[in-house]
């Protein structure tokens, strides 16, 4: 196609149709245009050899009808050119940024992490650690320590920061948040600056900087990460105007326009059906793994893919009115229902804050020294209990969980994971396979070779992109058949395929196809209606008009389903469900097989989500493992959600808490063990704070922990949680259990 810049703002002009006597051109940005459209009019009305014209402000676009003896297309085209410069110099218009919708539902999640820092974030925390540094090297290498009284720069500095946290404190209280441990806090880094103490304040203030930038760190990695594995299901349409399919970006499609998809693309707008036929995956709605027939005035829904053939489709949905659009803001609203549940560092800090103030009262009443008061009170405001305690081990538990492909979005998600007693699954893609596996080939007499049946299959199937037919070439590429060229296809919507070559015909294809081409199938009768009661899908393979075989392909149930289902119910989940957008029958005979509690079929997204509300309701702990649009919205509303591998949906990966990059489903059991070992992890910590805190608070309350040394007290213990939490990185339930084996 021919563009032509029409200035240095980085407009111009793309030719989208040209035939003799018309040319149809589209002005990139589209807002530039309606600005612009006077003055284009004006200036095509006064050009000779122009007939007519017409500026569509709609899809940015303008077509001329012209008399090619007069005037020539370039001459057009300089035209509109010079019309667009000279109105550009008065009008600018910036063309509206295509945003994805998920973004702002992604950050939700993780709103507030970097802004939930205890004093001024990464920065405050590089420059509170560059200082200290600095300082230690006054006093042990030089031997000339910095002053420390209230007046010195290390007052100061330290006096300011303290004042910052005082208003965070207030600020927070007002939000109607727990004290917790703050106000403790700046009431001791208070009066370590008045007694002349202001380093001992400022390592209080480093330790409490380093958890939050650790927490918002952690939560952040985690929002890139998942970001980067997502991608916009449609960003462009192709827009039949005139007669003729034009590209255009999804957000100019308006309600009653014809718009065309092909094979293999995505469905922007929910419509209509107006011509073609085609099969529609619609697992990402309905959960059903096979692809739907879609033809004349059928109903069909944004995010679907066209498997095979093309569709023009009326759209009466688009934009944010769509059922996606309108499922990913359900979604969002169920996330904002949920109850902010304090986090665990708020009962530590509660603990440790009622002791303090205790040991602080008991000291100055019994000793009447307010020097010996004031060091208890420095010592037990160390913040290590609740915010290293905590911090490290959730950063050491989830970076242990990415490097397996597990992405925990926060310490919330991962202390959810350890409370749940009920899980309810989604079928298909997350307890079985997307892609179907053929489970037998039966040849139609015993003397038939049944690799030659598949030879004849996958020359029939090699250029489908039914999900059937992917099944057929990956069992043929495992038994290392290599299929023969074709000459002639013929392809039958939702039925099956034909090929033909030198003479020979071969058909593939289900029941009714090859009946309605006058062969029987009536020898595999029992066959078949035994292996369609157990849920699986036949197809037939014929050779010049005679039955050769049947195939036999079922979604399997992905490797480790049964392990998984053990090792839940000794970790203490007492009831699992399948919930599905899949027929009953099918449901039930995969939840009989792996031995769950209960098994639903044909739900709607709403009817999951309804389920997991009364199963909430009822008292259960709900975790919710799904992969598409339909499972969403129970994600949203369980206590926890899990999606499955990174070819789930991506308003599921949204929605859920954890997210599984891989389709191993024995990382879900992992992740449940992780998340009770960090949390014997944290109550460790505690305990380790609460311990050092008891003895230098001993200490000081007898005079023999001044309150540098309770500044040292400090950091010795935080290395100490440091390291215990740091195990965590490397742990692994497997060495465990093989230990305890041997």
């Amino acid at each position: 196609m021919r563009k032509m810049s029409c200035g240095d703002k980085g407009d111009f002009l793309e030719v989208k149709h040209s035939i003799p006597g018309r040319i149809r051109v589209r002005v990139s940005p589209r807002g530039v245009i309606r600005s612009c459209r006077q003055e284009l009019a004006e200036r095509l009305v006064r050009q000779d050899g122009v007939t007519s014209h017409e500026v569509r402000e709609m899809t940015g676009t303008v077509i001329v009808h012209h008399d090619p003896g007069r005037v020539e297309v370039s001459q057009l085209l300089e035209l509109l050119v010079d019309g667009l410069r000279i109105c550009g110099k008065e009008h600018r218009t910036v063309p509206p940024q295509q945003v994805n919708p998920l973004e702002p539902l992604l950050r939700s999640r993780v709103k507030g992490a970097f802004g939930g820092l205890a004093v001024g974030g990464l920065w405050n925390l590089i420059g509170l650690t560059g200082f200290l540094l600095f300082s230690l090297a006054r006093r042990f290498w030089f031997r000339s320590p910095l002053a420390e009284n209230a007046g010195s720069v290390t007052g100061i500095l330290a006096g300011g920061l303290t004042v910052s946290l005082a208003l965070k404190t207030w600020v927070g209280r007002k939000e109607g948040k727990r004290w917790g441990l703050l106000p403790f806090l700046t009431l001791a880094c208070g009066l370590a600056v008045f007694l002349g103490e202001a380093l001992t304040a400022l390592e209080i203030l480093w330790v409490l900087s380093l958890g939050g930038v650790l927490e918002g760190f952690i939560a952040e990695r985690s929002r890139r990460t998942i970001s980067e594995a997502l991608g916009s299901r449609a960003e462009s349409a192709y827009l039949v105007m005139d007669g003729t399919e034009v590209e255009v970006p999804v957000s100019r499609l308006q309600v009653g326009d014809l718009v065309w998809v092909a094979s293999g693309a995505y469905i922007p707008v929910d419509g209509m059906v107006e011509e073609g036929e085609a099969l529609v995956d619609e697992s990402q709605i309905s959960g059903r793994a096979m692809p739907e027939l879609r033809r004349a005035a059928a109903p069909v829904f944004s995010g679907t893919r066209v498997v095979e053939g093309f569709l023009y489709i009326r759209a009466e949905r688009v934009g944010s009115d769509t059922y996606l659009s309108r499922t990913l803001q359900l979604v969002e609203d169920s996330l904002a229902r949920r109850a902010d549940v304090e986090k665990r560092a708020d009962l530590l800090a509660a603990r440790l804050t009622r002791m303090g103030i205790l040991a602080t009262v008991v000291t100055l009443v019994v000793t009447r020294s307010l020097q010996r008061a004031l060091s208890v009170a420095l010592v037990m405001s160390c913040p290590c209990a609740t915010v290293l305690a905590t911090s490290t081990a959730l950063a050491a538990a989830i970076a242990n969980a990415a490097r397996r492909g597990i992405i925990i979005k926060g310490g919330m998600s991962l202390e959810r994971l350890s409370e749940i007693d009920t899980v309810c699954f989604d079928k298909t893609g997350t307890l079985t396979s997307d892609v179907p596996e053929i489970v037998e080939v039966v040849p139609r007499a015993p003397w038939m070779d049944e690799g030659k049946i598949m030879e004849l299959a996958a020359w029939a199937e090699q250029k489908s992109n039914h999900p059937l037919a992917k099944g057929v070439m990956k069992e043929a590429g495992r038994r290392g058949i290599r299929p023969a060229p074709l000459e002639e296809l013929e392809s039958f919507i939702g039925r099956g395929v034909a090929v033909r070559r030198g003479g020979e015909e071969v058909l593939v294809g289900n029941r009714a196809l090859l009946e309605e081409r006058g062969i029987g199938t009536g020898y595999f009768k029992k066959r078949r209606e035994v292996h369609s009661g157990a849920g699986r899908t036949v197809i037939y393979v014929a050779k010049n008009r005679r039955l050769q075989g049947m195939v036999v392909m079922e979604n399997r149930v992905r490797p480790g389903a049964e392990e998984l289902v053990g090792r839940l119910r000794e970790s203490g989940v007492a009831r699992m469900e399948i919930m599905s957008g899949d027929s009953e029958q099918v449901v039930e005979v995969l939840g009989e097989s792996l031995g769950l509690d209960a098994f639903q079929g044909d739900l709607l997204p709403e009817e999951k989500a309804a389920h997991v509300r009364r199963l909430e309701s009822s008292g259960r702990r709900v975790l919710m493992v799904g992969d598409g649009v339909n499972d969403a919205l129970a994600l949203a509303e369980a206590t926890a959600g899990v999606a499955m591998g990174v070819g789930g949906a991506e308003v599921a990966l949204i929605a859920a808490d954890i997210c599984l990059l891989t389709s191993d489903l024995l990382d879900l059991a992992y992740a449940r063990d992780l998340s009770r070992r960090c949390l014997q992890v944290i109550e460790q910590n505690f305990w380790l704070a609460v311990a050092t805190d008891l003895v230098g608070g001993t200490m000081a309350a007898l005079g023999r922990l001044p309150p540098f040394l309770g500044g040292i007290v400090h950091v010795a213990h935080s290395l100490l949680i440091g390291w215990n939490s740091g195990r965590l990185v490397n742990w692994d339930p497997s060495v465990r259990a093989n230990v305890k084996k041997g």
